[in-house]
């Protein structure tokens, strides 16, 4: 795309605003409609050579254009100078969001479910914290996986609304959502203030039911030369009342895939709120998340660590060994949480206990050097020295100031008359 197109700066990006119109059923019409002839649409099609030349020649039909919309995707802008490609994205990005602000329905996904209303902050977390041991059991049945948790306003309210069901089965339709997020999230049916072993064993259910219709999703488009099924278990959970599970290899890759699912939320309501939301047909998304070029690109990634995927609680992680140990484990691929800061242990001298306390020092130092000539210990001839191999402990050294706290160490002859 970047090559092809005749401008010196091209931006292709994925604005909530610009896919909203990208996934909306009359996107082309919105586009005229919003943009004039400054944006040109472009229908779908999957990303590559040929999206290239698409909107090279749409470029050059239409000279007045800054950019394109393209369906069920995203956005791409141009300008002779990169201060110009940018200011041409945020034209782009700022024009759809404030036409969605303008001209949207209030309330693009229906009204508040009786009794989905979300929980108190307090009553929130601690029902999230009670299914998050499930869930992510569920969520690792093919590979353990690490799990993130939002309650976001976004996500809470959509979880809430009448049309939640309907619009989370249509699942994401921008390629670089869904392939973090799979095609459609895993949605619980039962209201928040059901019991917890009643919504435990719902989970169970739903999750039998994500496998099975994934693992159909998979044979329904696979051919010969498809790669291997990657893993039927959902990257996303959404529970009402209480907020959203996302999933990864890592914390990162969980978090981003939970970052990705707002993302689509956001997306959703601006083309609910001007069209109807029509993402990207499943035979597409397939061809996508299965692409050859996405294989190779996850065939090329580093091995995982030793503790990867595994969760780690550190108590004491402030400082000393408990730092020491959460940033080990961090450093082998755990996930590790501590109730105190685990920032880098900062650099220290040794403690004065282990410095050397036997004989003498010196009167003449590096930093004041003075005329005096260099003194001898005045320990004893016998002593043992401590810039030898081991280092011992002794009480009873003869000659040395503080004998109840005297670090030694023997030479290799075993007495020293000097420091």
């Amino acid at each position: 795309m970047h090559g092809l197109v005749e401008a010196a700066h091209v931006d292709h990006l994925h604005p909530d605003s610009g896919i909203a119109i990208a996934t909306s059923a009359d996107g082309a019409e919105l586009t005229r409609r919003i943009f004039g002839e400054k944006v040109a649409w472009v229908p779908w099609r999957r990303p590559g050579f040929q999206l290239g030349l698409d909107i090279a020649e749409i470029k050059e039909r239409n000279p007045n254009a800054i950019g394109v919309i393209l369906g069920g995707h995203g956005i791409t802008a141009w300008g002779d100078t990169s201060e110009e490609c940018r200011a041409n994205s945020l034209e782009i990005i700022g024009t759809a969001e404030a036409y969605i602000a303008e001209h949207g329905a209030a309330e693009p996904f229906g009204p508040v479910l009786d009794g989905y209303e979300p929980l108190p902050a307090d009553e929130r977390r601690e029902r999230a914290a009670a299914l998050f041991p499930l869930i992510r059991g569920l969520a690792s049945a093919d590979r353990p996986q690490v799990g993130h948790f939002t309650d976001g306003e976004a996500v809470l309210d959509f979880v809430s609304r009448a049309e939640h069901p309907r619009l989370a089965a249509l699942g994401t339709s921008c390629p670089d959502h869904f392939l973090r997020t799979k095609v459609a999230p895993m949605v619980l049916d039962l209201p928040p203030s059901a019991p917890l072993d009643e919504v435990k064993a719902r989970l169970k259910e739903l999750h039998a039911q994500y496998r099975a219709e994934y693992a159909a999703y998979y044979d329904r488009h696979a051919t010969p030369d498809s790669p291997a099924m990657r893993g039927a278990d959902p990257a996303i959970v959404l529970v009402p009342g209480v907020g959203m599970f996302s999933f990864g290899a890592n914390k990162q890759t969980a978090r981003v895939a939970g970052e990705f699912y707002v993302n689509a939320i956001n997306v959703m309501r601006g083309a609910e709120a001007l069209s109807s939301y029509a993402p990207i047909d499943e035979a597409e998304k397939f061809r996508i998340e299965y692409w050859e070029l996405e294989e190779a690109k996850l065939r090329r990634m580093p091995k995982p660590k030793p503790l990867a995927t595994r969760v780690a609680l550190v108590t004491g992680g402030g400082s000393g060994i408990g730092a020491a140990t959460a940033h080990r484990l961090a450093a082998e691929g755990g996930a590790s949480s501590s109730p105190t800061s685990t920032s880098p242990p900062p650099r220290r001298s040794p403690p004065n206990w282990a410095r050397p306390r036997c004989g003498r020092r010196t009167s003449r130092s590096r930093s004041r050097r003075t005329s005096r000539p260099r003194t001898r210990s005045r320990r004893p001839s016998g002593t043992p020295c401590w810039r030898s191999a081991a280092w011992t402990w002794s009480s009873t050294t003869p000659g040395c100031r503080s004998p109840s706290r005297c670090w030694t160490r023997p030479s290799p002859t075993g007495t020293c008359s000097t420091t």
